[in-house]
Order: C-alpha cells, then sequence, then structure tokens
C-alpha cells in the first residue's frame, strides 16, 4: 500500500480533526493541480517582493481581519511565529510565555538566543488548557520585553486577552499571539473576540486548523505600528521556502473570501449542534468540557466517567470510522471547522453512546513540573550528547525536545534538567500509541 491509498482510505470517515474543510472543496482550485502549479513569472508576481496581484490579495485579507497588513505563509504558523519572535526580541532579551506553548515558540527562542520566563499551570485544569493569567504578566513585567500568548488554547480555553493586551501596551511590552487555533473567531460575535481587534502587536493563524485552506497554508497580522516590517520581511525570507506555491498561496486567499461569506453561519451552527451532542450525550460516560469565555468549535470530550482512558476512546472511534484530533488521558478532542457539519456531530454521539461504560473512574491529570535549566537552551543543542535509556536519566541534562504530538507542547526542553517527575511523565506517554518526538527506543539525548 502506497501513502495516496491511505489517504484514499479516509474518503469517507467523520473527520473532527485538522484541516477545518473536512474533505470538501470549499475553493475555486479544480482538479487540474499540475496545471496549476506555476513558478515566478511576469504575472503571478512574488511572495517575497509581492507588488502585483499577491500584494492585493494579501491587502484584501487585512482588509476582511481589520488588520494594518497580513502575510501569506506557506510554512504553516510555525514559520510565522519564528519570524514574529526573530523580528521583535534581540539576543538576551527576556520574554514570558505559557509553560505550554507549542515547539515553535521554544525553537524561535534557541535561534534568537532569548530567555524564556514561564508561566506555569497552577490551576485544576489539565496542562493544554492552561491560559495565561494576566497576574503572571503583572509579577514579571519588570524583567520582560515581551509575551507570547497561545490564544485561544489547543482545548478551547482562552485568556483575558483584552486585558493582557491593554496592560502590554500601557507597559510597552511587545504582545505576539500565537493565534493558530482561532482563524475562525473574527467571524462571529459569539466566540471569544479575536486577537487582531484587541490591539495586540502581531497575531499568527493556521486558517487550515478551522478555516477550508490546504494544509500547512496560514496567516501572519501585522496589528501595529509598533512592528518592523521590512525586519518582518527579511525574517519570513528566512524561514519560508524560495518557492512558495501557487496552490497554497490560492487556497488561503480562497479560505478567506469563502469565510466572509460563510463563517459567521457555520460556527454560529456548530454551537448549536453542540448543545445536541451534549443532550445526547445525558446518561453516558461522557460529557462536554467548555468555560463561560471558550472556542466552541472544540469538542472537549471528558472521559474520565467512561471508565476507559482517552487513548483507548480514541481506539474505539477510529474503529466506527470517527477520527478525532487527539487523546489524552481523560479526554478526547475533536475539531469542528468550516466544513463541518451536523451529521458529524450526529456520528461522534451515536458512536460514543455505542461504548458500553464500565464502573471504573479514570483521574491522571499530567503537571508538568517546573523547568531547572543548567545552560542554555542554544549551548544544549550545540554541545556533544549521548543516547541514554529515559529510565536512566535521573539528575542528567536533557539534550533535545521530548514532546508529545500532537499538540506539540514539550515534556522538557533541552537544557534542562530531567527528574524523576519527568521520566515518570514519559513513562506514561511511552504506554500510548502517542508519537513521542525524542524518544527513540526508550532512549532519549542528554548531555555527554
Amino acid at each position: 500500500m502506497n501513502l495516496i491509498d491511505i489517504l484514499k482510505k479516509h474518503e469517507n470517515t467523520v473527520r473532527l480533526h485538522m484541516p477545518g474543510h473536512k474533505g470538501i472543496n470549499l475553493s475555486q482550485i479544480n482538479n487540474d493541480i499540475f496545471n496549476l502549479d506555476l513558478t515566478e513569472l511576469a504575472d503571478t508576481d512574488n511572495l517575497h517582493d509581492a507588488k502585483d496581484i499577491l500584494k492585493d490579495i494579501q491587502s484584501k485579507t487585512a482588509q476582511i481581519y481589520n488588520c494594518r497588513q497580513s502575510r501569506f505563509l506557506v510554512n504553516g504558523t510555525t514559520a510565522g511565529i519564528l519570524a514574529s519572535i526573530n523580528t521583535s526580541f534581540k539576543p538576551g532579551d527576556k520574554i514570558l510565555v505559557q509553560r505550554n506553548s507549542h515547539m515553535s515558540v521554544y525553537h524561535a527562542a534557541m535561534l534568537t538566543d532569548i530567555e524564556l520566563v514561564y508561566a506555569y499551570n497552577n490551576s485544576p485544569r489539565c496542562n493544554e488548557a492552561y491560559a495565561l493569567d494576566l497576574s503572571e504578566l503583572e509579577r514579571h513585567a519588570k524583567s520582560i520585553k515581551g509575551i507570547v500568548l497561545t490564544y485561544p488554547t489547543f482545548v478551547g480555553t482562552c485568556a483575558d486577552i483584552a486585558k493582557i493586551s491593554s496592560f502590554a501596551k500601557a507597559n510597552n511590552k511587545t504582545l505576539i499571539v500565537d493565534e493558530a487555533h482561532g482563524a475562525h473567531l473574527r467571524f462571529s460575535d459569539r466566540y471569544p473576540l479575536a486577537a487582531e481587534e484587541c490591539g495586540v502587536d502581531l497575531a499568527v493563524q493556521s486558517t487550515h486548523k478551522t478555516l477550508s485552506s490546504l494544509t500547512q497554508t496560514s496567516l501572519l497580522h501585522v496589528c501595529s505600528n509598533k512592528v518592523d516590517t521590512d525586519r518582518l520581511d527579511f525574517y519570513l525570507r528566512v524561514y519560508q521556502t524560495s518557492s512558495p506555491s501557487y496552490i497554497l498561496m490560492n487556497s488561503l486567499y480562497d479560505a478567506v473570501m469563502y469565510a466572509s461569506e460563510n463563517a459567521k453561519t457555520v460556527f454560529n451552527n456548530i454551537i448549536t449542534w453542540r448543545d445536541e451532542l451534549k443532550e445526547m450525550l445525558l446518561g453516558t460516560g461522557f460529557y462536554l468540557m467548555e468555560e463561560d469565555v471558550y472556542d466552541w468549535s472544540k469538542i472537549w470530550v471528558n472521559v474520565k466517567q467512561s471508565g476507559y482512558n482517552g487513548f483507548e476512546i480514541k481506539k474505539m472511534l477510529d474503529e466506527r470510522n470517527v477520527y478525532v484530533e487527539y487523546a489524552s488521558f481523560d479526554y478526547v478532542l475533536g475539531l469542528g471547522g468550516i466544513g463541518t457539519s451536523r451529521g458529524d456531530f450526529i456520528a461522534l454521539a451515536n458512536a460514543l453512546r455505542s461504548i458500553k461504560s464500565t464502573d471504573i473512574i479514570q483521574e491522571n491529570k499530567i503537571i508538568l513540573p517546573q523547568a531547572q535549566a543548567k545552560t542554555t537552551l542554544k549551548e544544549a543543542v550545540l554541545r556533544e550528547y549521548e543516547y541514554c535509556d529515559y529510565k536512566d536519566t535521573k539528575n542528567k541534562t536533557a539534550a533535545d525536545f521530548i514532546i508529545p504530538y500532537p499538540p506539540g507542547i514539550p515534556l522538557i526542553v533541552p537544557g534542562e534538567m530531567i527528574n524523576q517527575n519527568i521520566i515518570d511523565l514519559i513513562s506514561k506517554y511511552e504506554n500510548t500509541d502517542m508519537d513521542v518526538m525524542g524518544l527513540k527506543n526508550g532512549r532519549i539525548k542528554v548531555l555527554k
């Protein structure tokens, strides 16, 4: 079996995972893909020096998102995060980030040689749900140059972005928002505020996650006059391919235009379908998690009362042709998108209802211990290393990231000391089907 055969196996499945189009062609791209795959010609323009059509459609995108300028990204939100952090900070600067930030934030810190100041999860929420609290920003305000905020989180929880943005502006702190999961927020007032509406400096969005563009396409929005756009464009040339795909760029623009006309209806419908799903799950071992300020497109299903862990539930859903985005120890996560239908919610409800609960209650909250850095990120990745059985690495210094993926939140970062809590967490993940980046046959990299 080749890759295309594997991909075609999913043609008639329920897709509660990325990308947001859910397998439906919502663009002007037809099946003649190879005929549309061109390069920089006289009339196709150049993304890295846009003067004609690409300049025009990026300007129209900025108007729709009500920001100063927008940039098309064909290397994903990762490229936008890297370019934004490189543009805004210099080596030695300190920036405040959530410890549950995406790995791209850590990669940017490593490449830029900046110091990360962590805000940790001290709430009852699971690690993936931690949203930055304003008190953390106030506590570190004197020492930091800026903030990288994850908004919304992977599971849909939201920080008070209006207050955080107001505080950052009043105290001259650069605010970059990893809004990978929020490209749709702009289009409905029933959802949390979009970052670009709140006076942030830069916001980066994965349009492929919730809207209809092809995988790896994203948007970077310049939202304030504080941003050096010449420097930003320089770093975008560094972190993006010099041969950007016109098919990807067209899918990006098509997705924005389609969303401007249809996203409000679809995402408001998702709220209604969520309510129907909650009703259908009454009396089962499953219920939806949410908060007052919440990204309603997330389908965050608590499984603790079912007697199974999330990994077991995900397998059972796979067997029923219902594919969710993510499983953790006590929940599974589905993603609604602009291609989602009411039938997808009904299929999920029926699949969950067909799973017979047991009498066992699961309780498996993951808490990341506070980091004990022995060296900087940049120094750690340049030093000599060796592989060791992770169970024998207590008090050794990590030489690589250990990252359960998705969602791409590191358990340990290069340069940090490995303690027993980290070893126990790696062991918990090793016994699941989750891909743990940095773990190879039970061995991890440590500094010599």
